[in-house]
């Protein structure tokens, strides 16, 4: 719902920003410590130049869905989506680029198929995107051509990101991790050790970091000797998707937190009243299960909502009969 958290701490503790839209926001990318992208639902782009103090809406001339966003510098950037998770009509996928800080936005010609979760651009010029099928298209021209590359998988490719123009990482489903170190000529598949699906993935510091599902995070030194580590998630605080979903009168919820704070989950209706107050409370740091019985409800959908100290997050559940 638009929703937007910033932090100036290192993530010890999180403030709520007003976007200017209801609309969902799947990702974003920032260029300094004032310009950032958010973009998502029905073609939504949002931008802030404050830090976040104000948000505008910018123009993207689409309705479909988008799932990625990359900006090399404050003015060349380029955002994709498609039909993914099967949310909206079908109007195809598209690679939309902007060469003016997002004020305009042109869609590009990419001649295929597949669905696009994830772009990453290393200079104005040279950018990667993936989706759909193991997907990879390259650019060298800001966008005027792009190429199909042989990834060497069928599995879809949720985000890849390019430290520079040789050296990039997609990720994926099922665990699925691709280097490179040719900008793309050539794709090698690595092992990540795990099944579940990996949506994000980042360079900071000569370190890979991928993220999951489950709480996943994965760690990679920038050294093919080093390997790939699956890191604790103690240290993070997150509600996770409750199962089964959706549910008929019993649903158990995980949710984790990184400290000792005081703890509010509670299940929401439609129009955001309280229907339950599951856990109200101080709590150690550590991971939870908590059951919620729905049995005295009327079907319909439903929010379940923690807070921890300044977190707070929410997951939409659906009770039938």
């Amino acid at each position: 719902f638009g929703t937007i958290f910033k932090t100036t701490n290192g993530g010890e503790t999180w403030i709520q920003q007003e976007s200017g839209t209801a609309k969902n926001i799947d990702a974003a990318i920032c260029t300094d410590m004032n310009n950032v992208w958010g973009v998502g639902e029905n073609g939504t782009i949002v931008h802030t130049a404050n830090g976040g103090e104000t948000w505008s809406i910018q123009t993207s001339g689409t309705l479909i869905n988008l799932y990625g966003v990359s900006f090399a510098d404050a003015t060349h950037g380029a955002a994709v989506g498609g039909f993914l998770f099967g949310v909206g009509p079908n109007l195809g996928s598209i690679i939309l680029r902007t060469n003016d800080g997002g004020i305009t936005w042109t869609s590009q010609t990419h001649g295929t198929n597949s669905n696009f979760s994830g772009v990453s651009f290393s200079d104005a010029n040279t950018g990667t995107v993936v989706g759909s099928d193991g997907t990879i298209l390259r650019t060298t021209n800001g966008g005027e051509t792009w190429t199909s590359q042989a990834s060497g998988t069928s599995n879809m490719l949720w985000d890849v990101f390019f430290s520079s123009s040789n050296h990039g990482t997609a990720v994926g489903e099922k665990g699925t991790i691709l280097h490179t170190h040719d900008g793309g000529i050539t794709w090698k598949i690595q092992t990540s050790g795990i099944t579940g699906n990996l949506y994000k993935v980042s360079f900071v510091d000569s370190i890979w970091i991928a993220i999951g599902d489950d709480g996943t995070i994965l760690r990679m030194i920038n050294d093919p000797t080093v390997g790939i580590e699956n890191l604790e998630s103690d240290q993070f605080i997150a509600l996770k998707q409750n199962y089964p979903n959706p549910f008929n009168a019993v649903t158990t919820i995980n949710w984790q937190i990184a400290k000792n704070c005081m703890v509010s989950l509670k299940v929401l209706d439609i129009v955001g009243r309280t229907v339950a107050t599951l856990v109200d409370e101080q709590r150690p740091q550590g991971k939870y299960e908590t059951q919620f019985d729905a049995a005295t409800l009327p079907k319909g959908i439903y929010f379940c909502q923690l807070k921890a100290g300044e977190f707070s997050q929410t997951r939409k559940m659906i009770l039938m009969e």
